[in-house]
């Protein structure tokens, strides 16, 4: 399998991810090991996402968000809202930036519900 190198609005989404990731982090007051055992990762691989190196897995992204007691929303918002809409458009070339923040806010939109379904089927 070929190994697609991030593009520069890619890097930077990765990056205020990592920023977001490591603002819940410390208001929770744990370490970098802390989270790496609550969600099954290294404690170099959360350095690692933290500081925008290292991509996140959907998967990865339920573990962190289960750890923090917050829902993916809460993870992807924020901050890197600005990132989201220039990645999307950025594999649109040409979209409108309302567009870009409408195809946005329907991404955070499906991962809330589905987010919501998953605790619905975890208390059943």
């Amino acid at each position: 399998m070929a190994t697609v190198s991030a593009t520069p609005t890619e890097q930077t989404l990765y990056q205020q991810f990592g920023q977001r990731l490591a603002e819940f982090r410390k208001s929770r007051n744990m370490s970098q090991q802390d989270l790496a055992d609550r969600v099954g990762l290294t404690n170099t691989s959360i350095a690692n996402i933290e500081a925008g190196r290292q991509r996140v897995y959907l998967h990865q992204l339920l573990r962190i968000a289960t750890a923090f007691g917050v829902t993916l929303n809460d993870i992807m918002t924020a901050p890197s809202s600005q990132a989201w809409r220039e990645y999307v458009a950025s594999k649109e070339p040409g979209i409108s930036e309302s567009a870009a923040k409408w195809i946005a806010r329907i991404i955070a939109s499906e991962m809330m519900a589905r987010t919501e379904t998953g605790k619905k089927n975890d208390t059943n």
